[in-house]
């Protein structure tokens, strides 16, 4: 009989559901007499295992991922504030040792030097391949006492974090907190220090993906539209906002002029994102929507310039996204809009990249990649897409045209 079901049948514990926990920590079963007479320490280690992991110690430490070259300025702000901030890191280094996360079994290796075991260092590892940044998050998460504030910080269109040579999609760090649950319980407080993400404060079904992966989240601070470079007054506001065990965050009108939404677990909403009129807002994305056939052709001005057609259509679709009264049908529909559109305004910038990156299929395709990069959208959209690689460029891809291209 295993340890399990001996210190169950003995009365020591009534419910072994708390010992499916990946994070509880199992003695090896060398630990244990035949006669099971130590079985009441086994389940006294579960139970106080399960209590550690229901109620944390939880602290005010920031664990803060830059993806841009605000970061340096943005961490001297936080620090600033007498606040203690680890800085995620860009590469899967422990020691002396580097993992290359490109491979799989790099990855696993990298989850079991972290501490983690079978099944969870199984998961964590397809999380975590090819991407660095989420193996230092899940470093940190796998401490006895993961910090209990979050800043992601970067360029973003409301899918990812990104920066000129690296992203991190915010599905993957949702899945790495749910193959992680210890670590992602200590998280009470995230600020998204970039553009486009005030639908995850303003949104209900947005918002309740992240209080879902962590279960104690209590607030959100996010942007609607722009962000900031660099706005380390904003969060020196937010560091004090959420030191103890804050449960709100109260703006001023400058924040929100400032394009600044906030939310806590409650469901309170203040902002930017919810400040427009339902009427205005359909006015213009009926107007957006007039428009997009002209700028998916590439006709008119695509620039990633403010206050342009293409911006300001942009800007809308992504407005609809934070909204509750519009359908979740009709979402979807201005989310893969405002995805081509971001594609569109910086096709100038993204022309070269998308060159290089494929430039043995241009040649065989019989392009020359140093001319093809060069081609404006309109003059791209005049040639027949012969192969599944143009085909995906004449739609916009995300999965061929890559989002860190692209600065948003």
């Amino acid at each position: 009989m295993d340890p399990i079901q001996r210190a169950r049948l003995q009365g020591h514990i009534d419910n072994t559901e708390e010992l499916k926990k990946p994070e509880l920590v199992i003695p090896p079963a060398r630990d244990w007499d035949a006669d099971g007479s130590n079985a009441r320490r086994y389940a006294t280690s579960v139970l106080t295992q399960t209590i550690a992991t229901r109620e944390p110690e939880l602290d005010d430490r920031i664990l803060y991922l830059g993806m841009t070259g605000s970061a340096a300025a943005e961490l001297a702000a936080l620090r600033s504030t007498g606040a203690t901030v680890i800085a995620v890191e860009h590469q899967a280094k422990i020691g002396d040792r580097e993992f290359d996360l490109s491979k799989p079994s790099q990855a696993l290796a990298y989850a079991y030097t972290i501490g983690l075991k079978d099944d969870q260092a199984e998961r964590v590892a397809q999380i975590i391949t090819g991407n660095p940044e989420l193996a230092s998050i899940a470093r940190v998460w796998a401490s006895e006492h993961p910090p209990s504030r979050l800043v992601l910080s970067g360029h973003s269109a409301g899918s990812t974090v990104y920066g000129p040579t690296s992203s991190m999609a915010f599905k993957d760090l949702e899945a790495l907190a749910a193959a992680m649950p210890r670590g992602a319980s200590f998280v009470e407080d995230i600020h998204f220090s970039s553009c486009n993400t005030s639908l995850f404060a303003a949104a209900d079904t947005e918002r309740k993906t992240w209080t879902d992966a962590f279960p104690r989240l209590q607030t959100i601070w996010a942007y609607q539209n722009a962000c900031p470079e660099a706005p380390g007054e904003h969060m020196k506001v937010w560091e004090h906002e959420t030191r103890g065990r804050a449960t709100t965050i109260h703006l001023s009108e400058a924040l929100r002029q400032a394009h600044v939404t906030v939310s806590d677990r409650a469901g309170h909403v203040d902002g930017w994102a919810i400040s427009k009129k339902l009427s205005e807002l359909r006015a213009d994305l009926a107007d957006a929507d007039r428009q997009f056939p002209d700028f998916f052709a590439g006709r008119g001005a695509l620039t990633p310039a403010s206050y342009t057609p293409i911006h300001d259509a942009y800007d809308t679709y992504q407005k609809a996204l934070a909204r509750n009264d519009i359908p979740a049908s009709e979402k979807a529909v201005y989310r893969a809009k405002a995805d081509q559109l971001v594609r569109l305004r910086y096709w100038s910038e993204m022309m070269p990249r998308f060159a290089e990156k494929y430039s043995a299929e241009l040649s065989a395709a019989g392009f020359k990649p140093a001319d093809f990069a060069k081609l404006s959208r309109a003059d791209f959209m005049k040639l027949a897409p012969s192969t599944p690689l143009l085909r995906g460029l004449r739609d916009l891809d995300p999965t061929i045209v890559r989002q860190e291209w692209c600065r948003e």
